[in-house]
């Protein structure tokens, strides 16, 4: 019976190999990439950030973890004093990270970045991203435009002026490009924050996890830096303090660092 269940076990890992595509050859890759348009994500429970479900009479287990609006008379029954100002934001962008180590491991399909040939790609996890940012901040993707022409393919771009929405559907649609997408979005939010046009926060839990290292490795099973990581690079720009608009506000996590000890909360 022990024999069994470890055979089970060493079946569960093989599957579940972050590494495993980075071993095929050239025509694999290329498989991958040509079939990803056509693969859903498997979103976890995690990296959904609200609901649309207000009454918490409703709530079941999978609303656990999520945010949701609550009414004014019920936050007049809950806090008879208000908020405290400093609390209450109104009509904030909300660019939520809710768990950054996430994207430092157990990727399941990775691809060398056609924009910059030094990075890799995470198309599946860039995708699920997409869609909770377009759930959270759906008002906003109409009003934003875009400052520059991005062309995806031969036949497809979006045009200086479109609404960032359409950033935002091609990266959902068109999984391939969900990366580039990702980059795109977080360059347009970034640079038009002191425009006025809306307030940006910029949340991100673990966000040691950026600063550590990843469990992916190459076809030479050399280990990849997260600065190689397109989302990671690009999510690192966000983190500094060369623009204005917004707030940054981040959590360390204990299991942000891999390959440290539990207990560790720095990078």
């Amino acid at each position: 019976m022990m024999l069994k269940g470890i055979t089970r076990l060493i079946s569960r890992i093989h599957k579940l190999d972050p590494g495993r595509f980075l071993h095929m050859g050239t025509q694999a890759r290329q498989s991958i990439a040509a079939h990803l348009d056509n693969q859903v994500p498997v979103e976890s429970p995690r990296a959904i950030s609200r609901t649309n479900e207000n009454d918490p009479a409703k709530h079941g287990d999978q609303h656990e973890g999520q945010h949701y609006n609550i009414s004014p008379q019920d936050l007049k029954t809950v806090f008879p004093h208000g908020l405290p100002p400093r609390f209450v934001m109104q009509d904030w962008l909300i660019l939520h990270i809710p768990d950054a180590h996430l994207w430092v491991k157990n990727c399941r399909d990775l691809l060398q970045s056609s924009y910059n040939k030094q990075r890799f790609d995470q198309p599946l996890e860039a995708s699920t991203w997409l869609k909770n940012f377009k759930t959270t901040n759906e008002r906003f993707l109409n009003q934003i435009k875009v400052q520059e022409k991005y062309v995806w393919n031969k036949r497809e771009s979006t045009e200086k002026g479109s609404p960032l929405g359409e950033v935002v559907e091609q990266g959902i649609t068109r999984v391939r490009n969900a990366t580039d997408a990702v980059g795109i979005v977080l360059k347009e939010l970034k640079r038009q924050s002191s425009l006025g046009m809306f307030h940006l926060l910029v949340a991100v839990d673990g966000i040691n996890a950026l600063w550590g290292r990843t469990t992916l490795k190459r076809e030479d099973k050399s280990p990849i830096a997260p600065e190689e990581l397109a989302l990671v690079h690009n999510l690192r720009k966000m983190m500094k303090n060369d623009w204005h608009g917004g707030a940054i506000v981040s959590a360390l996590s204990q299991t942000g660092s891999l390959f440290k000890p539990r207990k560790a909360y720095l990078p």
